[in-house]
């Protein structure tokens, strides 16, 4: 197979290990449309959390090797309260943080220490093997196969690992955060529209980015959206859950895939997607962090963010 398709976002994916057939079924896309403040939205949180737990747990308990990747950041502190949202031992998860000087990773480290002193795991201990290391060409091919074009990191899966090794990560978290929820208006005018040799030109882009966003709306009512649900998908919305999300980080999963390393990704479950935050004129697509932060991690609200 020398190709990646991308399904639809309404697309759910039956696979049948016995029989090893694949059945695809298009769902109705249901969005924005429970508010986050209610009865019903505080139990899908909590139900998510469980079920993620769950299959945390069930790993663990097959003697599956699982990691879990944390930050200092706003993402991967979510994903960990699916972990802390049940009874797991967490000795039999590998905590890994970056320690190195690139990126943000040394502030990264130095708060992922703090959390894993209140949580009451250790960070970058003894792991069970990945498996054995790829020859380097199939490394290239894979990486170039999986996300050339579409990641703006070439890093390279290079190991294969005999049995599935699963790794927890909050990649999906911008997503669902106030981060990329800008308008189209507002998208416009932050823009150095200066870098651009002609008034033309401008034109023509911004036509080509409102026409992309004219479209995926009507993809979405094709797919069954309400038109009060569409309304509240603003463009950095759509066009980073719906588009980049999904290229960006999908493909990168492929590629681990591909090592048999397989991506949990709880912040990027599509079924936090039908939180509705527009319950008061502020509109805080954060308050959803704010509420799995509290109900599963109140040990540490006093640790900062990077």
């Amino acid at each position: 197979i020398r190709e990646i398709l991308c399904l639809p976002r309404n697309t759910h994916i039956q696979i049948n290990i016995k029989t090893k057939r694949v059945n695809i079924i298009k769902e109705k896309i249901t969005e924005n449309c429970i508010r986050i403040d209610s009865e019903e939205g505080i139990n899908l949180i909590d139900n998510w959390a469980k079920k993620w737990n769950n299959i945390y747990r069930s790993i663990i308990n097959k003697d599956f090797p699982i990691e879990f990747r944390i930050s200092g950041g706003f993402d991967s502190r979510a994903a960990l309260g699916t972990v802390m949202a049940g009874d797991i031992d967490l000795s039999k998860i590998f905590f890994f943080a970056a320690e190195d000087d690139l990126y943000t990773h040394k502030e990264d480290f130095e708060i992922a220490s703090l959390i894993a002193a209140q949580c009451g795991f250790s960070l970058n201990q003894a792991q069970k093997s990945k498996g054995y290391r790829m020859d380097p060409l199939d490394c290239l091919d894979i990486v170039l196969f999986s996300k050339c074009g579409f990641h703006r990191e070439l890093l390279s899966c290079h190991f294969f690992s005999p049995t599935p090794y699963f790794i927890i990560s909050g990649a999906g978290g911008g997503s669902v955060r106030a981060h990329w929820s800008i308008s189209f208006n507002n998208f416009i005018k932050q823009q150095n529209w200066g870098s651009f040799n002609t008034l033309d030109t401008q034109k023509d882009t911004q036509e080509m980015i409102q026409n992309s966003y004219i479209k995926v709306k009507k993809a979405l009512k094709n797919a069954g959206m309400p038109d009060e649900q569409i309304q509240l998908c603003t463009l950095g919305y759509i066009f980073y859950s719906h588009i980049r999300y999904r290229y960006h980080v999908g493909r990168a999963n492929v590629e681990l895939f591909l090592g048999n390393q397989i991506m949990l990704d709880p912040t990027g479950d599509p079924v936090l997607l039908k939180l509705n935050h527009n319950i008061s004129s502020t509109h805080d697509r954060n308050l959803l962090f704010a509420i799995l932060y509290d109900r599963f991690l109140p040990q540490i609200e006093d640790i900062k963010m990077d």
